[in-house]
């Protein structure tokens, strides 16, 4: 595990690096300066001082890299450090690839000597780019005026337009009106406007020949001053009784009568005789719309 290695990974990574048994090592930033007419850029150097944060990043860091745990990496930089230590002790020198080296000094502390090749680039800084306006020759018999083409109100879109926008309206509303028109055509044969009964027909004055009637005209005699008219038939009473008094709510006079229990009829009562009564059906068969034949003599 190269231990120098990864002190000067990290070191220029965050600017610091604290090594157990050895200090603190800073990166720190020297100002340009000007040398006679000549303008030299910034300068890095490494600077090691005893104190500084003590922690165990330079530890992580390591054992994130090289996968192994945190316990092992610590072990490996103590024996670093003592070797460091030993080394110069002895006079010598520990060397930070492209960072610099430990030396030893005269008072017995230890030292750090910058790389003369360090060449540290910060992180760049986003800026925003302007273009520069290049100016550009004058032409001949040009006034100053803009000579970009300008932009004109086409009135002929904007009243096609206009236009479409009205037909679109019209023909919305007119949509609307027929759906109603034809709603409430649809709620005429439910909701019957109140009228006046239909006029009944007169009935002919009684002749000679009439006074002389069958056994069957003699029966049906007895009814000849009213009857009653099937209307509506219906499956459930509930359906019935709604139609009879709605019916009823237009002013008709209409009674509900039970053929048996899946059959319940409407009635309308006629006063007149029953021989007048085809004329009454299709009467009031066209007065409430209904289909031929649906009319008929209770």
């Amino acid at each position: 595990m190269d231990i120098a290695k990864y002190i000067g990974l990290y070191l220029l990574k965050n600017k610091f690096c604290y090594i157990h048994g050895l200090g603190n090592l800073s990166l720190e930033r020297k100002p340009a300066t000007m040398v006679d007419d000549e303008l030299k850029a910034p300068q890095y150097t490494v600077v090691l001082s005893t104190g500084g944060s003590i922690d165990d990043s330079l530890a992580n860091f390591i054992a994130t890299h090289e996968q192994v745990s945190i316990a092992k990496t610590s072990n490996e930089l103590r024996e670093f450090s003592t070797e460091t230590r030993a080394t110069l002790a002895q006079g010598g020198e520990v060397t930070i690839p492209g960072i610099g080296r430990f030396v030893p000094l005269r008072d017995g502390s230890i030292g750090f000597q910058t790389d003369e090749h360090l060449a540290y680039a910060p992180p760049a800084i986003p800026a925003l780019q302007f273009a520069r306006r290049v100016s550009e020759p004058p032409k001949f018999g040009d006034t100053g005026e803009d000579d970009r083409p300008r932009t004109e109100v086409q009135w002929g879109k904007i009243v096609l337009y206009m236009l479409l926008l009205v037909a679109l309206a019209a023909g919305a509303y007119y949509a609307f009106r027929y759906l109603q028109n034809n709603n409430d055509n649809k709620d005429v044969v439910e909701e019957v406007p109140e009228a006046q009964k239909p006029v009944l027909p007169t009935p002919l004055p009684m002749q000679d020949s009439l006074l002389q009637t069958t056994d069957a005209a003699a029966a049906n005699s007895s009814t000849a001053n009213g009857y009653k008219v099937v209307l509506y038939s219906y499956n459930t009473r509930a359906a019935a009784e709604s139609r009879q008094k709605r019916l009823q709510n237009l002013g008709k006079t209409v009674e509900l009568a039970a053929a048996d229990s899946n059959l319940f009829y409407v009635l309308m009562p006629i006063e007149g005789p029953v021989a007048d009564s085809a004329r009454v059906m299709d009467s009031l068969r066209v007065f409430f719309g209904l289909q031929k034949g649906s009319v008929r003599v209770y």
